[in-house]
This record gives structure tokens, sequence and C-alpha cells, in this order.
């Protein structure tokens, strides 16, 4: 039987140098107010910022490193742009830490995270204020988050999140898969198919992808 497996691909992670490089021309191209997620490591940042900064050096580039809560960004990038220090895109990490006293029981959620009645200040403020930044701040935003942050700004900053321009992921070693199997007969022998098959135009990306689905596995996100 042929199966055509060429919609598979397309749902397949891109190969890192590959998704980086559309990064960079995304900041190359970049004018204005823009709002990026980047979902990675913090050591993965420092290598990805510092590649960054050297390659793209038509831009200027700063970054702000949250070190402790904060309810109020748009003041704090207002202050590092006085003195008309001018700022194309700024990176900001540590923005999670502004979330981590709200991880407790409470309505709906999942678990511990995300709670209805427990969002973090700092998300109701970007909420409220996303207007002001689009219109006051021409800095391409950069979050970078781990998952866990990125899906706070999902579920309890919708209509900053909304806002964005693109999305990115880089160096995430682990990954979650999870697939009913047994309720999708055809899914699973489109699985296996491809799973078995050998050839040299399947990447390594591609395998890992679909023994993760065939193994039925989830994987903690890093």
């Amino acid at each position: 039987m042929n199966t055509d497996l060429s919609d598979w691909d397309d749902d397949l992670p891109p190969e890192p140098e590959e998704e980086y490089q559309t990064f960079v021309r995304t900041l190359k191209r970049t004018e204005g107010f823009r709002l990026l997620f980047v979902r990675c490591s913090p050591a993965e940042s420092k290598r990805l910022i510092s590649r960054v900064q050297q390659e793209v050096p038509k831009k200027q580039i700063k970054v702000l490193q949250l070190d402790k809560p904060i309810e109020n960004l748009y003041n704090i990038v207002v202050e590092k742009t006085s003195n008309k220090n001018k700022i194309d895109v700024l990176f900001i990490t540590g923005i999670e830490k502004s979330f981590v006293e709200y991880i407790k029981t409470g309505y709906g959620g999942q678990g511990n995270f995300y709670k209805v009645d427990s969002v973090p200040r700092i998300l109701n403020h970007l909420n409220q204020q996303r207007e002001r930044f689009r219109d006051n701040l021409k800095i391409c935003f950069i979050f970078i988050v781990r998952l866990f942050g990125l899906k706070y700004f999902i579920q309890r900053a919708p209509d900053f999140y909304d806002w964005r321009s693109g999305e990115f992921e880089f160096g995430q070693q682990k990954v979650t898969s999870t697939i009913e199997i047994d309720t999708q007969p055809k899914l699973y022998q489109q699985l296996k198919h491809r799973a078995e098959a050998d050839s040299e135009h399947i990447s390594a990306t591609a395998r890992q992808a679909v023994a993760l689905y065939l193994a039925h596995l989830e994987v903690e996100d890093e």
C-alpha cells in the first residue's frame, strides 16, 4: 500500500539551523514595534543572544535581564530607553521570576499552574498596556521563556500574546509527544510506515519525532 506522508513533513519541527536563520531574517527585516517569543533554556539563551549580536550588527540590540519579580515592564523599558538610548531589538530574560509566586492551588489551570484566580500581575499589566507598548515603544521585544512561561502568556495574557509576530524554539532536547494510538489505527499505520522507512531523506529530527509517537511517550520538558 502506498501511503502519502508528505503532510507529516509539514508538521515536524524545523532543523535548528533553519529555525535560527529564519529568526535572524526576521530580526533583520523588523522595523518598529514587534513581539516575538523564543522558547529555550537560560544557557541556550546566552549563546543565542551572543550569536545574534554578532550576526545582526546593523540593529541596536540590548538585553533586559530580570533578576527579580516585577509588576510593570513598561516603565522599566521607558527608563532603559531614556537619554535617547536607541534600541531596535530588546531581549527580555527572567520574566518567569514574576510568575513563581502564583504557582499554587486555586481555580482552573493545570495542576498548580495557570490559575484563573491568581494571575501574575505582570501579565495583567501586559494585557492592559499593550497599546502603549505598540504606540510608544518602537522596539522589537523578544521574550525568552521556558515552556511553563510561554504557557502562562498563552493562558493568562492572551491579548498581549495574540500580538506576536513570531514564535521560535531553540535547543530543546526534550519534547512532549502524546497520542492515543489505539483510537487512531490509520494514523498508527502511517507512523509505522514512516518509522520503518529506510531513506536518507528522513532527518534525525523526523525519526525522533516518529519514535516518540510510536512509543506513546510523554517526556517532561527540560
